[in-house]
């Protein structure tokens, strides 16, 4: 005789969901995979898309006619067989730089960058001097590194007062002549020095300025600030430029990437920020001011009693130009610069000059002197340091090769 076994009914619904636990265990780990797969992807694509775009800032930096040539419009791609390479590269002038910006193929992946120059002009060089003097006069501890080009009969070594030449005498093959002319200037450069020093010339068109404003290197126009509402403590930092008659800057301010045009521009004692400053007629740099990279001091030609001046310790980083006519006038100092100040990149003197302290990178002038109270040496340096620097991102002022060279990170 056979007997059956009867299962309960409650064991069917225990069966089915285990195995809807299981189910579901198993879809979740298939989604997991898949959802560590697609970020993996996204990583991946995010991950060349940044590379495409620092390939083309290197591309831009090696050959920086590439974006407006044939029709490119600045669309460039980077690799035929990679649809995904593809760029587009925007270049506008900031101050005496370049501003870079550069889109992938994923918008969200884009940035921007100041350039300036590897070189400052063409000539392999970073001392030269032009003027109808026969030579230069050295005194007291000054040292000339680099290639120079100097007068026609090239430097000799005298003293002032009791003080004698004690610096480092220059071997023969590092000199050549400089001519009585100094370096073409770029094509168009001084048209856009002086569109922005029109700027003065139109008050209304200035917005109050805020205590805090950063505008990105995005946006298609600057914001134009009115310098005299600017106040103690103030952040300004961006596409951002500050226009006034009498601008005045003091250490409790903190500028970053701006452009600062006026009549005259003081920047007080113990300033430390990045800013571009351009004067029709005087710039005058405090103690202990550091205006670190791309940074800048510019006084335009056509005053005759122009003038910049570099104050105690402290240090400009890109460069100082004061602008002339070629004609300079000893007895109207046009650039000071104490013996304890620093200028890296390039200090551009058509005027007198007296120059002093450090200058890493490249000095160019027609009418160096040395003033005391008695009165003054003519083509002569006293106690002044020329450094090679090939770190340097030269302004774009002197005509020069289309290698560019990065200067800093914008937001």
């Amino acid at each position: 005789m056979s007997c059956s076994e009867r299962i309960p009914a409650s064991v069917l619904a225990t069966v089915l969901v285990v195995s809807a636990l299981m189910l579901l265990s198993v879809l979740g780990v298939l989604t997991l995979w898949d959802a560590d797969f697609v970020f993996f992807a996204r990583a991946g694509y995010l991950s060349r898309q940044r590379t495409y775009l620092e390939s083309a800032f290197v591309l831009y930096a090696a050959d920086s006619t590439l974006a407006g040539r044939n029709g490119t419009d600045g669309n460039i791609q980077l690799f035929d067989n990679l649809p995904d390479s593809r760029v587009r590269i925007t270049a506008w002038p900031w101050g005496l730089y370049e501003a870079v910006r550069v889109e992938s193929a994923d918008p969200r992946t884009v940035a921007v960058r100041l350039f300036g120059t590897e070189n400052p002009f063409p000539q392999e060089c970073n001392f030269w001097y032009a003027t109808e003097a026969p030579s230069l006069t050295l005194a007291g501890r000054t040292v000339l590194h680099g290639q120079l080009r100097l007068p026609r009969h090239g430097v000799q070594y005298g003293q002032i007062r009791s003080v004698f030449f004690n610096g480092e005498r220059i071997e023969g093959q590092r000199a050549s002549y400089a001519g009585k002319e100094l370096p073409a200037l770029r094509p168009g450069v001084r048209q856009a020095t002086d569109n922005l020093l029109h700027l003065l010339e139109s008050p209304t068109t200035r917005e109050t300025a805020p205590d805090s404003l950063e505008a990105g290197f995005g946006t298609v126009f600057p914001r134009l600030l009115n310098a005299a509402d600017l106040a103690q403590g103030t952040h300004l930092a961006g596409m951002i430029v500050l226009v006034g008659d009498e601008v005045v800057i003091d250490s409790t301010c903190r500028l970053q990437n701006i452009l600062v045009v006026g009549r005259t521009v003081h920047i007080g004692d113990g300033f430390r920020g990045t800013a571009q400053l351009f004067a029709t007629d005087t710039v005058l740099i405090g103690r202990q001011v550091t205006l670190g990279y791309p940074s800048g001091v510019f006084v335009a030609r056509e005053n005759p009693g122009r003038y910049a001046e570099i104050g105690p310790k402290s240090r400009v980083e890109g460069y100082v130009i004061v602008d002339g006519d070629g004609r300079p006038e000893v007895r109207r100092t046009n650039y000071r610069q104490e013996r304890t100040a620093v200028v890296r990149g390039l200090l551009w003197a058509d005027g007198a000059a007296q120059v002093q302290g450090i200058v890493s990178g490249c000095l160019v002038a027609n009418q160096l002197a040395y003033y005391t109270p008695e009165g003054y040496y003519e083509d002569m340096l006293y106690d002044m340091t020329l450094l090679e620097n090939p770190a340097a991102a030269y302004p774009l002022w002197g005509t020069t090769r289309y290698r560019r060279k990065e200067a800093a990170w914008v937001p």
